[in-house]
């Protein structure tokens, strides 16, 4: 199985990655600097962002699940609203159009 996962430095996403990759899958960790996602066997870093139509559409190419898990935590309102909600919508969309078949937001602002 090959799971995308946005945040993957984050609170939760950097624990889900080695935690899905230990279970077998594939793990696609987006983030958007190089190297802010501890390297983990079965974990590829993937670098950009995923409001970008064209790279989501290319990291969520061929895979079987995303989990997001951004939210701008600490922005004031109009950036929380563009990424946490335009954002994660835009890539929900773009999941749906790769052909996904799951798609989990965690919602993390109140973690």
């Amino acid at each position: 199985m090959i799971v995308v996962v946005t945040g993957a430095n984050g609170l939760v996403g950097s624990r889900l990655c080695p935690f899905l990759a230990g279970r077998g899958a594939s793990v696609r960790a987006v983030v958007r600097r190089t190297g802010a996602m501890p390297a983990a066997p079965g974990v590829s870093e993937h670098v950009g962002d995923f409001t970008d139509a064209g790279f989501a559409a290319s990291v969520l190419g061929g895979a079987d699940a995303a989990v997001t898990t951004v939210h701008p935590m600490g922005s004031d309102e109009e950036v929380q609203r563009r990424i946490g909600v335009q954002g994660t919508a835009a890539f929900a969309r773009a999941a749906a159009a790769a052909g996904v078949e799951r798609f989990v937001h965690v919602s993390t602002a109140a973690v």
